[in-house]
Protein backbone atom coordinates (compact mmCIF):
# COMPACT_ATOMS: atom_id res chain seq x y z
CA UNK A 1 0.00 0.00 0.00
CA UNK A 2 1.09 3.22 -0.81
CA UNK A 3 0.22 7.00 0.61
CA UNK A 4 1.46 10.22 -0.88
CA UNK A 5 0.02 13.17 1.28
CA UNK A 6 -0.04 16.42 -0.74
CA UNK A 7 -1.62 20.18 0.45
CA UNK A 8 -5.71 18.90 -0.08
CA UNK A 9 -5.95 15.13 -0.44
CA UNK A 10 -3.88 11.77 -0.06
CA UNK A 11 -3.39 9.68 -2.64
CA UNK A 12 -3.41 6.00 -2.02
CA UNK A 13 -2.80 2.97 -3.75
CA UNK A 14 -4.74 0.21 -2.01
CA UNK A 15 -4.73 -3.51 -3.05
CA UNK A 16 -7.87 -5.34 -4.38
CA UNK A 17 -7.84 -8.75 -4.66
CA UNK A 18 -11.02 -8.99 -6.53
CA UNK A 19 -9.38 -6.91 -9.04
CA UNK A 20 -6.50 -9.57 -9.15
CA UNK A 21 -8.74 -12.88 -9.29
CA UNK A 22 -10.32 -11.31 -12.12
CA UNK A 23 -7.25 -10.69 -13.91
CA UNK A 24 -6.73 -6.70 -13.78
CA UNK A 25 -4.33 -4.63 -11.85
CA UNK A 26 -4.51 -5.80 -8.24
CA UNK A 27 -3.94 -1.97 -7.01
CA UNK A 28 -6.50 0.42 -6.78
CA UNK A 29 -5.27 4.12 -7.28
CA UNK A 30 -7.59 6.70 -4.82
CA UNK A 31 -7.52 10.14 -4.18
CA UNK A 32 -9.27 11.63 -0.58
CA UNK A 33 -9.50 15.04 -0.16
CA UNK A 34 -8.60 16.23 3.32
CA UNK A 35 -11.39 17.95 4.02
CA UNK A 36 -13.72 14.85 3.35
CA UNK A 37 -11.21 12.96 5.72
CA UNK A 38 -11.20 15.86 8.44
CA UNK A 39 -15.17 16.08 8.69
CA UNK A 40 -15.53 12.30 8.93
CA UNK A 41 -12.48 12.34 11.30
CA UNK A 42 -13.99 13.74 14.08
CA UNK A 43 -14.09 10.91 16.49
CA UNK A 44 -11.43 8.98 15.70
CA UNK A 45 -11.46 7.00 12.05
CA UNK A 46 -12.25 7.67 8.34
CA UNK A 47 -13.45 4.72 6.36
CA UNK A 48 -13.47 5.75 2.66
CA UNK A 49 -15.51 2.81 0.49
CA UNK A 50 -14.47 3.29 -3.30
CA UNK A 51 -16.88 1.22 -5.81
CA UNK A 52 -15.31 0.62 -8.88
CA UNK A 53 -15.28 -2.44 -11.25
CA UNK A 54 -14.46 -3.46 -14.99
CA UNK A 55 -16.51 -2.91 -17.66
CA UNK A 56 -18.66 -6.24 -17.90
CA UNK A 57 -18.60 -7.07 -14.16
CA UNK A 58 -20.17 -6.76 -10.94
CA UNK A 59 -18.99 -3.54 -9.07
CA UNK A 60 -17.22 -3.84 -5.73
CA UNK A 61 -15.96 -2.06 -3.27
CA UNK A 62 -13.05 -1.59 -1.30
CA UNK A 63 -13.15 0.12 2.32
CA UNK A 64 -9.96 2.23 3.55
CA UNK A 65 -9.29 3.14 6.89
CA UNK A 66 -7.71 6.41 7.64
CA UNK A 67 -6.34 7.66 11.25
CA UNK A 68 -5.89 11.37 12.26
CA UNK A 69 -2.54 11.33 10.73
CA UNK A 70 -3.66 10.86 7.18
CA UNK A 71 -1.95 7.43 7.74
CA UNK A 72 -4.14 3.89 6.09
CA UNK A 73 -4.60 1.59 9.39
CA UNK A 74 -6.45 -0.71 6.82
CA UNK A 75 -7.81 -1.67 3.52
CA UNK A 76 -10.56 -4.58 2.53
CA UNK A 77 -12.16 -5.75 -0.71
CA UNK A 78 -15.76 -7.25 -0.79
CA UNK A 79 -18.05 -7.77 -3.53
CA UNK A 80 -21.07 -5.53 -4.03
CA UNK A 81 -21.51 -1.66 -3.15
CA UNK A 82 -24.27 -1.28 -0.78
CA UNK A 83 -22.09 -3.12 2.24
CA UNK A 84 -22.57 -6.71 1.09
CA UNK A 85 -21.21 -8.87 3.49
CA UNK A 86 -18.01 -10.61 2.62
CA UNK A 87 -18.18 -14.63 3.37
CA UNK A 88 -14.07 -15.34 3.57
CA UNK A 89 -14.41 -15.55 7.44
CA UNK A 90 -12.51 -19.13 8.56
CA UNK A 91 -15.62 -21.12 10.36
CA UNK A 92 -15.47 -19.95 14.35
CA UNK A 93 -14.44 -16.57 13.22
CA UNK A 94 -16.49 -13.87 15.25
CA UNK A 95 -17.40 -10.71 13.41
CA UNK A 96 -18.79 -7.44 15.44
CA UNK A 97 -21.93 -6.35 12.91
CA UNK A 98 -23.56 -2.99 14.48
CA UNK A 99 -27.01 -3.85 15.52
CA UNK A 100 -28.16 0.24 16.02
CA UNK A 101 -26.26 2.95 14.76
CA UNK A 102 -25.73 5.71 16.92
CA UNK A 103 -25.24 9.43 16.09
CA UNK A 104 -21.51 11.29 16.53
CA UNK A 105 -23.98 13.46 18.83
CA UNK A 106 -23.53 9.83 21.48
CA UNK A 107 -20.02 10.31 22.53
CA UNK A 108 -20.94 14.11 23.18
CA UNK A 109 -23.87 12.88 25.31
CA UNK A 110 -21.23 10.45 27.34
CA UNK A 111 -23.57 7.21 25.67
CA UNK A 112 -20.48 5.76 24.45
CA UNK A 113 -16.58 6.94 24.59
CA UNK A 114 -14.36 8.36 21.62
CA UNK A 115 -12.99 4.63 21.67
CA UNK A 116 -16.00 2.89 21.72
CA UNK A 117 -17.16 4.72 18.62
CA UNK A 118 -14.08 4.18 16.73
CA UNK A 119 -14.96 0.67 17.10
CA UNK A 120 -18.24 1.11 16.02
CA UNK A 121 -17.18 2.63 12.49
CA UNK A 122 -14.87 -0.23 11.94
CA UNK A 123 -17.77 -3.05 13.13
CA UNK A 124 -19.77 -3.00 9.44
CA UNK A 125 -19.92 -6.83 9.35
CA UNK A 126 -16.70 -7.33 6.64
CA UNK A 127 -14.02 -7.28 9.63
CA UNK A 128 -13.26 -9.98 12.53
CA UNK A 129 -12.41 -9.41 15.88
CA UNK A 130 -8.48 -9.77 14.51
CA UNK A 131 -8.99 -7.56 11.33
CA UNK A 132 -10.77 -4.41 13.96
CA UNK A 133 -7.53 -4.74 16.43
CA UNK A 134 -4.98 -4.06 13.65
CA UNK A 135 -7.29 -1.47 11.97
CA UNK A 136 -7.61 0.45 15.07
CA UNK A 137 -3.79 -0.50 15.94
CA UNK A 138 -5.39 -1.74 19.72
CA UNK A 139 -4.56 -5.03 21.75
CA UNK A 140 -7.29 -7.60 20.86
CA UNK A 141 -8.31 -8.19 24.96
CA UNK A 142 -8.90 -4.48 24.84
CA UNK A 143 -11.23 -4.89 21.56
CA UNK A 144 -12.90 -7.78 23.03
CA UNK A 145 -13.59 -5.90 26.14
CA UNK A 146 -15.33 -2.80 24.79
CA UNK A 147 -17.22 -5.17 22.26
CA UNK A 148 -18.40 -7.02 25.12
CA UNK A 149 -19.78 -3.22 26.80
CA UNK A 150 -21.33 -2.37 23.31
CA UNK A 151 -23.16 -5.74 23.73
CA UNK A 152 -24.27 -5.30 26.38
CA UNK A 153 -26.05 -1.87 25.67
CA UNK A 154 -27.55 -3.40 22.92
CA UNK A 155 -25.50 -1.74 19.68
CA UNK A 156 -23.33 -4.60 18.68
CA UNK A 157 -23.83 -8.27 17.80
CA UNK A 158 -21.47 -10.82 18.19
CA UNK A 159 -21.91 -13.26 14.97
CA UNK A 160 -19.56 -16.45 15.41
CA UNK A 161 -19.37 -17.87 11.88
CA UNK A 162 -20.32 -21.31 11.05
Amino acid sequence: MVVRKYFNFIEIWVPCNICEQLGYAPMVNLRVMKDDINRGLQLGLYTHYHAHGPEGQAPHTVAVYIDPSYQVTGSKAYEGTEGVKSSTFAAGTIIPVIVKKIPDMAVHLGMVTPEEFSILKVCDGNNSIDEVSRILKKDKATIEASLQKLKDKGLVDLVKKA
